[in-house]
């Protein structure tokens, strides 16, 4: 998936030799496809739920309040984001510079405090192998995870093409692209987060 996404957001505007909209359909069909991976996923996490007598199960640990902290964390990504579409529509590559070097720091930290939330459930005997509920939890937020991983390299491509004046204000497509997705990643952890927050409650 990384690698994939590296090509597709290729971020060398100018040098297409596609038809006009096929990248923009790419786009959408790699987002639908993402979109039913995490449907399938949900899918299967209340049909367990469904089918357990009690959820979460007797005994589950909480869920760390680190998950707000990384929520807001991305929330903030999706906003800095905003700002560096925003920044070189307006022709100007300095803020598209400074905005995605924030985007890429609070991608970074998101995964460091999913780390931390990880480590802190494992600790509890909340982790992957301690039951269902931990099992579907780590499937879920690491599925996740990999993809905001797989973000944050394209992220570090456009940086070093925004450094040799790739993109213009009439030629972004790559970072509009990358806009797009990061707002994916935060509206999908938005709906996993409802999902696990409230199956933590009794």
């Amino acid at each position: 998936m990384p690698n994939l996404l590296a090509r597709y957001f290729r971020l060398k505007e100018g040098q297409e030799s596609l038809p006009p909209g096929t990248r923009e359909m790419g786009l959408v069909f790699m987002l639908a496809s993402l979109g039913m991976l995490f449907a399938s996923m949900l899918v299967g996490y209340f049909t367990v739920r469904w089918m357990a007598g009690e959820w979460p199960p007797p005994g589950t640990p909480k869920l760390p309040a680190g998950l707000w902290a990384g929520t807001a964390v991305l929330i903030l990504g999706s906003l800095s984001i905003h700002r560096a579409l925003a920044g070189i529509r307006a022709g100007s590559s300095a803020r598209l510079a400074v905005w995605l070097r924030w985007t890429l720091i609070l991608g970074l930290l998101f995964l460091g405090i999913q780390g931390l939330n990880w480590a802190a459930l494992i600790k509890a005997h909340g982790g992957p192998t301690d039951g269902m509920y931990g099992f579907l939890f780590f499937v879920l937020t690491m599925l996740h995870g990999v993809h905001v991983v797989a973000g944050l390299l394209p992220l570090g491509v456009a940086l070093s093409r925004v450094r040799t004046g790739r993109y213009t204000a009439g030629s972004h497509h790559g970072i509009r692209s990358l806009a797009i997705y990061w707002h994916f990643l935060g509206l999908t952890w938005l709906v996993l987060f409802a999902v696990l927050y409230l199956a933590d409650r009794p």
